[in-house]
């Protein structure tokens, strides 16, 4: 009998396990689901008409004086003002201290976002940048770095920080370094859809865990003579400006509070300015979470190697030096872009499916509002300190500033 009852005890556990992740079927593909989706294509590309003439009159208007060969940065109307204070303390009520921050940043920092400055904030259209203008300025980024591009890439001596971001996709015969916070998500449900791993309708959090089984580092590790060399290697990033606001709003906001994502990173943040004995036992349990310039400012302290991963610089995760991208698109362009992207996957009749549609998720246009409002807000020093950070970010797509009438679209001009 306790034979028994273990074997069965064994059986559930593994039922449970199975359907906890779904990374496997008795049922084939084909009768389960098909490649082919009638689900709109990504995008989180803005809905915005085009006005060459007004475009071209307000370009004009603003100010372009660089400091730097390849400054994007105007800074006329930041604020001077100091920041907001943040040492109400350690005091017994976490939670009351907590609500104190919130209000302070409050009214600066709204994130009401109304239908008038969506439709103002986006006026122009500006044109998808070729790949031919974009690999000019991959040999800018290389020459500042003191490097130039690679003939090949020779994955077993790329690093592993660029190892475990990169997806290889054996059904598709493409390679995808997934930027977090540029789109990701949706490239890595479609990847692992492709190659049978994935069966849900939309894609879910479970699709940060499942792809590592197809990440180079793993890959390697499996078959370290793998040969990974001429696959069509492509990737997906983003303004600066805007990923640095949707990664807050995606960690920290109240109303999406990661616990175990942001509830470390706060903590950390927190110790360092506000008292280092908060735990993260105090984070979860009262919602303790940084005020946007807390966080700005540990961006500012931190050191690349030492910021998390998604709020790393993007030049730093795709490893120019060492490798070799056949397609780097804006996530701006996205619904042009992953068209032509699609096109160079092995399998064919395969769209893109997923949230990001500009008519149903307005997230994109939320973070280019939230960006423009805040950044000016944001004291001058602070500013400088994170443009000079993530420069190399701004110049791989000539990205506009927030005080620019074309952010956060490239300036393929």
């Amino acid at each position: 009998f306790g034979v028994t009852f273990t074997f069965i005890v064994f059986l559930l556990f593994t039922f449970y396990i199975f359907m906890q992740f779904d990374t496997l079927s008795f049922v084939s593909a084909p009768v389960r689901h098909s490649l082919v989706t009638n689900n709109r294509v990504v995008s989180d590309e803005p809905a915005i008409s085009s006005n060459p003439e007004e475009m071209k009159k307000a370009r004009e208007t603003v100010s372009k004086t660089p400091s730097t060969p390849f400054r994007r940065v105007d800074l006329e109307n930041t604020s001077t003002e100091p920041l907001p204070s943040t040492s109400h303390g350690y005091g017994e009520d976490l939670r009351e201290n907590q609500a104190k921050e919130d209000q302070t940043n409050s009214e600066i920092f709204s994130t009401f976002v109304s239908k008038s400055e969506t439709e103002k904030t986006f006026a122009f259209t500006p044109s998808v940048p070729s790949q031919a203008w974009v690999q000019k300025n991959v040999k800018k980024v290389l020459r500042f770095l003191n490097s130039t591009q690679p003939r090949s890439t020779d994955w077993r001596r790329v690093n592993e920080l660029t190892q475990i971001k990169t997806y290889f996709s054996n059904r598709a015969d493409v390679i995808y370094t997934g930027i977090p916070k540029s789109g990701c998500t949706n490239w890595k449900f479609t990847i692992l859809r492709l190659e049978r791993l994935f069966w849900e309708e939309k894609p879910t959090p479970k699709v940060h865990y499942i792809i590592n089984t197809i990440s180079i580092s793993s890959i390697l590790r499996r078959h370290p003579f793998a040969d990974l060399s001429g696959k069509y290697t492509f990737t997906v990033i983003r303004n600066p400006w805007t990923r640095i606001v949707s990664g807050y709003n995606d960690k920290f906001s109240p109303d999406r509070f990661h616990k175990w994502q942001g509830g470390h990173v706060s903590m950390e943040i927190l110790q360092r300015f506000r008292n280092p004995n908060i735990t993260i036992r105090d984070v979860l349990k009262h919602g303790l979470r940084p005020t946007f310039l807390e966080f700005l400012r540990h961006l500012v302290e931190d050191e690349i190697p030492e910021i998390n991963v998604h709020f790393q610089p993007q030049y730093n995760m795709l490893n120019l030096t060492e490798v070799r991208y056949d397609f780097i698109g804006a996530l701006e362009h996205a619904q042009v872009q992953s068209q032509e992207i699609m096109r160079h996957f092995a399998v064919h009749g395969v769209s893109v499916p997923g949230p990001y549609d500009s008519s149903s998720d307005p997230r994109v246009e939320r973070s280019t509002i939230l960006a423009k409002r805040w950044f000016l807000n944001v004291p001058r020093d602070i500013v400088e300190r994170l443009y000079e950070k993530f420069k190399l970010d701004f110049l791989l797509l000539n990205y506009t500033n927030f005080t620019d009438p074309l952010f956060p679209f490239p300036d393929t001009t």
